[in-house]
């Protein structure tokens, strides 16, 4: 497995252990949430502007389950 996958992994391990969903990286919990001071933390530690964000699109491009129902405004609701 490469560093990027262990990494991915124990992301989504942090994630269950606080609460999240286990298929869901921590970085990508703490954008969708807006926890500014982590994702603040993560630029310096990684050296990356948009590491948080980035880790998000990943997420939601490749892992996401698909949005079932209807939504907008004729969502009836």
């Amino acid at each position: 497995m490469t560093e990027t996958g262990m990494h991915w992994r124990a992301s989504c391990a942090m994630n269950a252990c606080l609460g999240g969903r286990r298929d869901e990286p921590l970085c990508s919990r703490a954008w969708r949430r807006g926890w500014q001071r982590f994702i603040d933390a993560m630029q310096i530690a990684w050296r990356d502007p948009v590491h948080c964000e980035d880790v998000h699109l990943r997420w939601l491009h490749a892992y996401a389950p698909p949005i079932t129902g209807r939504t907008g405004p004729d969502a009836g609701y």
